[in-house]
């Protein structure tokens, strides 16, 4: 593995040699200490360009990749995994990650040299929470490294076939959330969960909901077609499904306070879709994470898919399959 540290500046000012060691140094220390109990054998490269964005899209691009960044009013993705094939054609993994989240990794021995410089303790509980955070992206993505590595004992995944059809498509969407549930469990140990985070949840998903009313409102009233709604319902539904997964995966961190936090999360949500799929979410991913990686089938993620379903039928949407294609049936709610 190796960092390709290409960030040259942090706010108007250039980085040092010594500091691109020493923020080198502490990726390493903690690449170190995970390799013991995570597989990250496909892991090539973690690069930090100068800018984000830019770095990945080109990273993408040059392995062949379409462009995707997480990015919209809701949240905003400071790391992802991106694969690329080695000299002998097998696929290994980089990451590319945010430099404003690299330059939180200070080591212990600094701690109290950047506690005095702050001069002040909300400022320095910030600046900790921003560090904890940055070994939790990075915990994060390693989770996702490990998941790709045991999955290759896993035969049927190795040769699946990409399909079209509605359970295909159902399946899909419930590999992506386990995927981001695994690595949040995975990583749940440096999760730094607050108040913040439980207020959080409620709020995206509930802004979020809302947000889909308003286009399926537009789409009534023919301010927007068909496809292009349906574009929109399953970007927001998509959203909402893969954070919630990550939510349940990151309470992990709770331990025995975690289903007292699931309570009051569910009742948090009011009104919302998301309340009526909440807990019975979190027992499917569950049981996925107890059963992992012995899965015989596909089937195993059937409860996923029942609780999309589910989550697609709170908004009144029901999705089927004819024999000309894949029908809506989206009665007029304005």
């Amino acid at each position: 593995m190796e960092i390709l540290f290409n960030a040259k500046s942090f706010g108007e000012q250039s980085i040092e040699k010594q500091q691109i060691e020493a923020y080198s140094q502490a990726i390493f220390s903690i690449y170190n200490t995970l390799r013991e109990t995570l597989d990250l054998s496909l892991l090539n490269s973690i690069i930090i360009p100068e800018d984000y964005k830019e770095g990945l899209f080109d990273f993408q691009r040059i392995n062949g990749h379409r462009e995707f960044i997480t990015e919209n009013e809701y949240g905003k993705g400071m790391a992802q995994v991106v694969s690329s094939d080695n000299e002998s054609g097998e696929t290994v993994y980089n990451i590319i990650i945010d430099k404003n989240i690299i330059f939180t990794l200070v080591g212990e021995e600094q701690l109290q040299a950047i506690e005095d410089s702050l001069n002040s303790e909300e400022k320095y509980a910030l600046f900790l929470s921003s560090r904890q955070l940055a070994i939790n992206t990075l915990y994060h993505e390693f989770g996702h490294i490990h998941e790709y590595s045991s999955n290759r004992e896993i035969e049927w995944i190795q040769n699946k076939e990409v399909k079209t059809d509605l359970r295909s498509q159902y399946i899909l969407l419930a590999m992506q959330c386990w995927s981001e549930y695994f690595a949040c469990r995975t990583s749940s140990t440096t999760f730094p969960f607050g108040e913040s985070d439980a207020l959080e949840i409620i709020k995206t998903c509930n802004d979020t909901e809302d947000g889909l009313q308003k286009q399926r409102s537009k789409y009534n009233r023919r301010i927007i077609g068909l496809n292009e709604f349906v574009l929109e319902f399953h970007d927001y539904t998509g959203f909402i499904l893969k954070k919630i997964a990550s939510a349940h995966g990151n309470l992990y961190c709770l331990g025995d306070s975690r289903e007292k936090i699931i309570d009051a999360i569910e009742e948090g949500f009011g009104e919302s879709y998301t309340k009526a799929i909440w807990k019975d979410y979190g027992k499917a991913l569950d049981k996925l994470y107890l059963d992992y990686p012995d899965w015989k089938d596909d089937t195993v993620f059937n409860d996923i898919c029942d609780v999309i379903i589910k989550y697609y039928n709170q908004y009144e949407i029901y999705i089927s399959e004819t024999p000309q294609g894949i029908y809506y049936d989206i009665p007029v709610r304005l």
